[in-house]
């Protein structure tokens, strides 16, 4: 008999993030971004909550410089509801969140980009959070043609 090789992963307990600040971070997602505050984890973590998944932000020991080069694709995908995503398209610019449309890789509409075609049809609108992380808002409901 051959032993497996490998291990096979259940299930993600949480994942972390770098930021700069972590009231300043804190604030941002709870607030504009509707996750619970799940509080302090020792003194360089703060956790943040959504649905049953928890994100860790975590204070570096040097500021992150916040830029955006987009030839870097790496971000983290939220999922939302139509009316909030639909507000966020009309509000993100005025809540003082840097957009970034010019980070989708399909058509846009505005500042949202729309996928027809592919893994993750539907609309997305790319951003920064205060510390550079790209995030991406996505709902799956198409706008009609």
């Amino acid at each position: 008999m051959i032993e497996q090789r490998g291990v096979k992963v259940t299930g993600l307990v949480h994942w972390a993030i770098r930021v700069n600040d972590l009231q300043e971070s804190r604030r941002f997602y709870t607030e504009l971004l509707g996750m619970e505050d799940g509080g302090p984890v020792g003194d360089h973590f703060h956790c943040v909550r959504f649905g049953d998944m928890d994100l860790l932000l975590t204070l570096q020991p040097e500021s992150l410089r916040v830029s955006y080069r987009p030839q870097d694709r790496t971000h983290i995908a939220l999922r939302l509801s139509d009316e909030d995503f639909e507000r966020a398209a009309k509000h993100l610019r005025d809540w003082g969140v840097t957009v970034m449309p010019d980070a989708a890789i399909g058509p846009l509409d505005g500042d949202v980009e729309i996928r027809r075609r592919g893994t993750f049809v539907g609309r997305s609108l790319y951003f920064l959070d205060p510390s550079g992380n790209r995030l991406e808002l996505y709902s799956p409901t198409l706008p009609p043609e």
